[in-house]
């Protein structure tokens, strides 16, 4: 049904906590293979100001979308140490948006 929004099924990030060198990656669950999808990944800290952002359409072949975050600010620079609250939202072929808050945990950073 064109402009359905997606139902999201679950979100994971793994690892989490993260530290500043590795990887966090993000896995979107949902129930439209074969579709159009686009994803958005917003990292905010506590005071609400959004530190990373991320946008991408992708062909899903599967029920899942996957985004990897270096764990750097939007400009690039480290992200501090601390606790996020991170939204991912997802949409199908210019659809109604669906989204989940989480949070994750950043670790070690110098």
């Amino acid at each position: 049904v064109p402009g359905l929004a997606p139902d999201f099924i679950e979100i994971k990030v793994a690892p989490n906590p993260v530290e500043y060198g590795q990887k966090a990656t993000f896995v979107l669950s949902h129930n439209r293979p074969h579709s159009n999808i686009d994803v958005t990944i917003e990292i905010f800290n506590l005071q609400g100001v959004k530190m990373w952002h991320h946008n991408e359409s992708m062909s899903s072949a599967n029920t899942q979308c996957v985004v990897e975050w270096d764990v750097t600010t939007s400009g690039g620079r480290p992200m501090p140490t601390g606790v996020y609250i991170y939204r991912a939202s997802l949409a199908s072929d210019g659809g109604s948006v669906q989204t989940k808050t989480e949070k994750i945990i950043v670790l070690n950073n110098k």
